[in-house]
C-alpha cells in the first residue's frame, strides 16, 4: 500500500509481479506431478522463480522515475 501512495501504475507494476509468482507457486505447490523435495526441481521452480521476482522487483523501484 506505500506504493499506491507514491504513484498508481508503479504499485500496479509490482502487485501484478507478486500476484504473477504467487500464482506460479500455487499451481507449481499443487501439481501432484512435481517432487519439490528433490532439491534440483525445487530450486528450478521455487527458488530461481523468487529470486528472478525479487530481481524484477527491485529494477522497477531502482528504474522509477516519478511518473515519467
Amino acid at each position: 500500500d506505500s506504493l499506491l501512495a507514491i504513484e498508481e501504475n508503479l504499485y500496479d507494476n509490482i502487485e501484478n509481479k507478486c500476484d504473477e509468482l504467487q500464482s506460479h507457486f500455487s499451481l507449481t505447490i499443487f501439481d501432484q506431478g512435481v517432487n519439490l523435495s528433490h532439491a534440483p526441481k525445487y530450486d528450478d521452480l521455487i527458488n530461481e522463480k523468487l529470486i528472478d521476482a525479487k530481481t524484477e522487483i527491485i529494477k522497477t523501484l531502482f528504474g522509477y522515475r516519478g511518473g515519467q
